[in-house]
Order: C-alpha cells, then sequence, then structure tokens
C-alpha cells in the first residue's frame, strides 16, 4: 500500500510538471524571415538564427515566386515541402574540410542537471544526394563563432546513431535524443561536428557532397519524462522504434491490469488505454515525431521513447 501511494506521488509530479513544458528554440521552424529569400539573402535573414563561422547555410519560405531559387517547396537543391509551417532551412551536412552550421541563443538558459529532450527533422537534397549519418547538436553557455569553413571543434551533447543514415529525399526523417545540462546553456548550434575521417557516409564516391533541409526543431525540459525509475518494470520490450503504422508491446505475463499513457514533448497526454501482452497499438494519428510511451501496471512503471514517423 505504501508503494503504491508513493507512485500515486510520483505520477502527479510527473503529469504536472510536465503539462507546462515550453519549446526553448525561437522560430523553431523558420517561419519568420526579415526579408523574402533571395541568392544573397544571408541565413541572418531567419529571425533568431544565425551561421557561426563563414558559411553560408540557407533558408527557404514560400514566399518567393522565383523558380528554382529558395522557394518552398521547389527550389536549387530539389523539391520538398516543409515539415512544419512554409519554411525550413539548409546546410551542408558534409563535404571534404566544409561543413555548414545553424545557430540560435535559446529562449531560456538551461538548468543544472535537468534532462532535456530535442527533436528535429531532416531531409536530403535531390542535388547533392550523399547519404550521411553525421549530425548533432551541440549546447553552449556562450556564443560561438569560427573563423573557418572546415568542422567546428566541439563534442555535441546529442548525436544521430552511425547507422541511421539520411537518405531519403521525399519523406522527413526525425533526429531525436536527450541529454543532462550543465547548467547555463543558452545557445544551441546543429551540424556535422565530424571530421572527414570520422564522419560516417553511405555510398561514398570521392568530391560527393551531402545537402540536408532542417525543420521543426524543438527542444523541451523533459527531467519529468526522464527520471521516474522507481519500481522499473523488468524484460518489457517495445518494437519497431521508429513505428509507421503500430507499435507492439510485451509485457511478462506475471504482469497485469497494465495502463498505457502516451505523451508528447510538450507533457501533453495524447492517448491512454489498458493493454496486455503482445498487443498492438495503432500509432498512425500520432503525427511525426517523438513521443514517451509509460507503462504502468501495479506499483511498477516505465516508459521510453518512441519515434513515429510515416
Amino acid at each position: 500500500m505504501q508503494q503504491v501511494k508513493k507512485l500515486l506521488i510520483i505520477l502527479g509530479v510527473f503529469i504536472c510538471s510536465i503539462t507546462w513544458a515550453q519549446n526553448l528554440v525561437p522560430n523553431y521552424s523558420f517561419e519568420e524571415i526579415d526579408t523574402c529569400p533571395t541568392g544573397v539573402t544571408p541565413f541572418s535573414n531567419a529571425v533568431n538564427w544565425f551561421s557561426p563561422s563563414p558559411a553560408t547555410p540557407d533558408v527557404y519560405n514560400s514566399c518567393v515566386t522565383i523558380i528554382n531559387g529558395f522557394d518552398v517547396p521547389d527550389n536549387f537543391f530539389g523539391f520538398q515541402h516543409a515539415n512544419e509551417g512554409i519554411g525550413y532551412s539548409g546546410l551542408v551536412l558534409y563535404f571534404p574540410n566544409d561543413r555548414e552550421y545553424i545557430g540560435t541563443k535559446l529562449l531560456d538558459s538551461l538548468k543544472i542537471n535537468t534532462y532535456y529532450c530535442l527533436s528535429f527533422f531532416v531531409s536530403l537534397s535531390h542535388s547533392y544526394r550523399l547519404s550521411c549519418s553525421s549530425i548533432g547538436a551541440f549546447f553552449s553557455p556562450d556564443s560561438i563563432y569560427a573563423n573557418t569553413t572546415n568542422v567546428l571543434p566541439y563534442f555535441p551533447q546529442i548525436e544521430n546513431p552511425d547507422t541511421d543514415f539520411i537518405n531519403d529525399t521525399a519523406v522527413w526523417k526525425p533526429i531525436t535524443g536527450y541529454f543532462k545540462a550543465q547548467g547555463g546553456e543558452k545557445y544551441m548550434y546543429i551540424g556535422n561536428f565530424r571530421n572527414d575521417a570520422n564522419t560516417v557516409t553511405q555510398n561514398f564516391t570521392p568530391g560527393a557532397k551531402s545537402y540536408v533541409y532542417i525543420d521543426n526543431v524543438q527542444l523541451y525540459e523533459c527531467d519529468s519524462l526522464i527520471g521516474v525509475e522507481e519500481n522499473k518494470i523488468e524484460q518489457i520490450k517495445i518494437y519497431p522504434n521508429p513505428a509507421q503504422d503500430f507499435v507492439s508491446i510485451d509485457i511478462p505475463k506475471n504482469y497485469s491490469h497494465a495502463q498505457l499513457s502516451i505523451y508528447n514533448l510538450t507533457g501533453q497526454l495524447v492517448a491512454t488505454k489498458p493493454i496486455q501482452s503482445n498487443q498492438n497499438i495503432p500509432v498512425t494519428e500520432l503525427g511525426n515525431g517523438m513521443y514517451i510511451f509509460v507503462v504502468q501496471t501495479g506499483d511498477k512503471i516505465w516508459r521510453e521513447r518512441v519515434v513515429v514517423r510515416d
């Protein structure tokens, strides 16, 4: 009884705290621009974003009327609809001794020893189609600028897995992760932080370039989502992950009366239902993105990040 009461208190704090989650990324989908992008428009015209080097990342918007310019969806480097709204950014992920990065000042400094969840979407361009998996995000307490177009010498707190290649020119791919802040981080930078020798590519040919579009960048405090550890259910499995149509959840037979709750990264409860072992859960109505699946049975709890994509 005491364990159940303790768990209810934990869940109460969990649900209340995530309700107030705020996206800390300003202009997260590159909708706000100073002027309509042209061939000489600096990336800084994307409000609240900048390049931390002399390299020239790009911003795209449907306000453009020039065919094959910086339009959405039809532009210099290919054809892609926005993942969110009417705009997105683009950068060189890999070219020999050449990188592009995008940076922004967060809406608030990160808190010490607090977990943060990051998600953004990428899509490979049609013109420069080298498949690469090396992309990450670096968080810094200070604004940085390096007078080079080569790799920036920083270690990202979040990095895409080596085997998860960005190779689709039609479907937006979610990049997700979480980390514990040191405290005081105010700036975020996205790009490839690996040198040429350590950059992971697929079907590489000499001189090839990887250029990707980026959209819908979201950073949330998720300490409550990550931190629930007490009375954890053993040997629970969820698959596939990433998921497209459904996920299967396997729960040990000795656990009964299990309840599934699904939260998005803002902390909103989007679905809840009783579940049994070896049950398929449809996810087609959730939409692309990362979700937190929380399973409770008796006085035990389990949670897992699940990526849903088309």
